[in-house]
């Protein structure tokens, strides 16, 4: 079982998708992670800033759901940059 906490995984660099949403589908933003699950790690908001916070809430509930379930979450993908080093 793993040691690492909500704040461990909170502190990670997952890399964050915004979208527009188009006005036909409702306005607003999308904001998902998707190494994460892209439908599951999401949230909507009228701006790009209200979806991010949405999601850092949804993250954490997911985060703590998941520890207390004994899941894995998987570490961030390799940034390009971390790649080169």
């Amino acid at each position: 079982m793993s040691t690492k906490t909500v704040e461990h995984y909170m502190s990670l660099d997952y890399p964050i998708e915004i979208r527009k949403v188009p006005e036909e589908l409702g306005k607003g933003y999308l904001a998902c992670i998707p190494s994460l699950g892209r439908w599951t790690f999401y949230a909507e908001g009228d701006t790009e800033a209200e979806a991010l916070a949405k999601l850092q809430e949804i993250k954490r509930n997911l985060f703590e759901h998941f520890i207390g379930r004994g899941r894995t979450i998987p570490p961030p993908p390799p940034s390009p940059e971390r790649e080169e080093e």
